[in-house]
């Protein structure tokens, strides 16, 4: 990339973006098949489940699944919180799934991550 400082976050993200997917891009090439490999094979019914929305159970099941004591999520909640508040916050984190499974993504907010440009000296 050119040396150029950027202070618009827009042009940031974009320019960090195209930084990561030329680095990261794989070449085109010839990838091996399988054919009856040996493995095992989802059935049909097996792989539909795995397209229906979230269950309240599994979504339960999923957190208190994880140590609750453990570092926080970057909203500073560990899970021993959402454990705790389970009955407030249910409604919320049901909803937040349900969207999550129809639009395939998470609002930005919910799961930010930090990246820091440093100038090499």
């Amino acid at each position: 990339m050119d040396e150029v400082w950027v202070k618009d976050p827009v042009e940031m993200k974009e320019r960090v973006m195209k930084w990561f997917k030329k680095i990261f891009a794989e070449p085109i090439r010839r990838r091996p098949t399988f054919i009856d490999s040996g493995l095992n094979k989802l059935s049909i019914d097996m792989a539909s489940s795995l397209i229906v929305p979230f269950s309240e159970k599994e979504i339960h099941d999923a957190i208190w699944g994880c140590n609750g004591g453990k570092a926080p999520r970057p909203d500073g909640f560990t899970f021993r919180f959402y454990k705790k508040f389970w009955e407030k916050i249910k409604p919320s984190i049901i909803s937040l799934m349900a969207d999550f499974h129809t639009r395939g993504k998470i609002d930005l907010g919910c799961n930010p991550s930090f990246l820091v440009l440093l100038p090499k000296t």
